[in-house]
């Protein structure tokens, strides 16, 4: 907008021209002072697996492992965070959990499930220290979620075989359904067995969120993409996501030869989309669950 940002703190001379007017001024920045002390007030260790994500709503913390099974905490007390119930899942990896805006309703991913029936499952939290499986779907996402947003009564998820991105309509959340699916459009993306299952590789969503009508996918080598998916930028809607913009960057420029790097959260907030790569060695395998 024809503002000065800085990069560096430091003195600048900046001139401003309009027509045959000119002036110059000298402005020094200074650096930001962002430092903020934390205290950490309550823990809850885990001794037997990792913990992956977690989702606080009023006084619980719902909290996902790489296991097979998600914990709830009660944390009304925060510097004693109580266990309430640890709910067993068929799956290798819980990655994603969350809730309703209203905390109603509580949503897992699964990978890994030895009947090899992945997707997502829906859980009653009328009672939220101790949740109560209702449906999960299936259908379409096999192959594994790994990440999912809640927004209003969809879901938009992540299907590890195809590396798009599905959007299921819970409104009527014991049969939930399949309404849109949305891909990039990727030319070095190929079919795969792995596993006993068909794959794509190439192609890879690995987080989405969902904000103000737009959803923000991490598409791994794709880089950022943005749908509208209800925002009236290119007339979308949940079960009609429409393309808006993508920022594709070079991941090798940034970390250099030997290593598979992509990209790998997203989080909008404000007027501000904040990105996280992950970086693996190259020997990794990124179509493995194991």
């Amino acid at each position: 907008d024809g503002a000065l940002v800085a990069e560096q703190p430091g003195t600048y001379i900046v001139t401003a021209t309009n027509g045959k007017l000119s002036s110059t001024s000298s402005i020094v920045v200074a650096p930001r002072n962002l430092e903020r002390e934390v205290e950490v007030v309550g823990r809850a260790p885990f001794k037997e697996f990792q913990g992956a994500e977690q989702w606080i709503i009023g006084d619980y913390a719902y909290y996902s492992t790489i296991s097979d099974k998600f914990l709830v905490y009660d944390i009304s007390d925060p510097a004693h965070p109580k266990l309430t119930d640890t709910i067993k899942v068929d799956a290798r990896l819980v990655n994603d959990i969350s809730t309703t805006a209203d905390g109603k309703i509580l949503v897992i991913s699964r990978e890994g499930a030895s009947n090899r029936k992945n997707g997502i499952a829906f859980y009653d939290t009328s009672d939220p220290a101790h949740p109560k499986l209702i449906s999960d779907y299936t259908a379409t996402v096999t192959g594994g979620v790994h990440s999912a947003f809640v927004n209003d009564h969809y879901v938009y998820l992540t299907d590890d075989a195809t590396g798009s991105m599905r959007v299921i309509d819970f409104k009527d959340v014991k049969n939930p359904k399949e309404v849109a699916r949305w891909q990039s459009d990727n030319p070095f993306a190929g079919t795969i067995r792995s596993d006993g299952e068909e794959h794509i590789a190439g192609r890879y969503i690995h987080d989405l969120q969902v904000k103000d009508g737009l959803a923000y996918l991490a598409y791994w080598h794709d880089g950022l993409i943005i749908l509208d998916v209800g925002a009236g930028i290119k007339g979308g809607s949940p079960e009609h996501p429409q393309f808006v913009s993508q920022l594709r960057f070079n991941h090798n420029e940034l970390y250099g030869d030997g290593w598979l790097a992509g990209t790998h959260s997203v989080f909008r907030y404000k007027n501000y989309v904040f990105l996280g790569d992950e970086v693996f060695p190259g020997f990794f395998n990124i179509q493995s669950t194991k």
